[in-house]
């Protein structure tokens, strides 16, 4: 597209994580300067430069200057100019310098995973140390919650919503309706039949809108209800809570109920 690896620059949240979480001990796609450098710096292949022996002779290191890990690159860096914030860990510019190191027939490694402190010292990062354990346990309990979170999950849910347009009517009997939107999801594998009652409302009659009476929430899908219910007329303005029971008609699942409130004309 048109912004291109500006995206991963200014957009893409990677990076700002990566330089938080960042270390001397963190392993990233790194260069090793001090064998790929020299005492003299980098130096293209030349009639005298072919070996190694011929560069380290002359002062330089085995970096060629052949510039394919910049060209590999999605983002255009340089990795031999040390870590950037436009580096996204893809690992291109060590397969494109291992693939020269190999036709040359000299050890791979030059752009490799490693850490500053590696390179530094040529020592190999910790992998016990505090950050990694906390890193650690704090993956753990987010993967322990996630995989909680799915065994434990209601096998059916649903939700109600009171339609407002108009909230309260009165009706020629002298009883009170009000109407209510019902969604229903069935996260089972086979269709759900379902019952519906009323609790908490005993002088309360429910009617589902529609020709179709019958709840029946297909496999791993949901449903919409419109129902309505009326009572006697109380108190103007007053409001009383109920809750909708919805039961299923294989017996498999528990009732499930969800609180509401019916309310009176002002």
């Amino acid at each position: 597209g048109f912004v291109r690896e500006q995206v991963c620059f200014y957009m893409c949240p990677y990076a700002r994580f990566q330089a938080v979480m960042f270390d001397k001990e963190t392993l990233v796609p790194t260069y090793d300067y001090t064998r790929g450098e020299g005492e003299n710096g980098r130096a293209h292949l030349g009639r005298e430069l072919k070996t190694r022996e011929d560069r380290t002779t002359k002062g330089h290191g085995d970096c060629i200057d052949c510039g394919l890990c910049v060209q590999v690159c999605p983002t255009g860096i340089d990795i031999r100019n040390g870590l950037q914030i436009g580096c996204i860990n893809c690992g291109l510019c060590i397969d494109a310098c291992d693939e020269i190191m190999d036709k040359q027939g000299w050890p791979r490694g030059l752009v490799r995973y490693a850490s500053e402190l590696e390179i530094e010292t040529k020592q190999k990062p910790h992998i016990f140390k505090p950050k990694s354990i906390g890193y650690g346990i704090a993956i753990l309990v987010v993967t322990a919650l996630l995989v909680y979170g799915i065994f434990t999950q209601a096998k059916m849910d649903f939700s109600v919503a009171q339609v407002r347009s108009p909230l309260a009517v009165m009706m020629s009997d002298g009883r009170v309706q009000n109407s209510y939107e019902i969604k229903i999801n069935n996260k089972l594998i086979r269709p759900l039949r379902l019952d519906i009652s009323l609790n908490d409302l005993p002088k309360g009659e429910l009617e589902i809108a529609g020709s179709n009476k019958e709840i029946v929430v297909p496999t791993d899908g949901y449903t919409t209800l419109l129902v309505r219910v009326k009572q006697p007329m109380t108190t103007r303005g007053a409001q009383q809570t109920f809750k909708f029971v919805l039961s299923d008609k294989d017996g498999e699942l528990p009732p499930t109920s969800m609180s509401t409130t019916f309310n009176m004309p002002r």
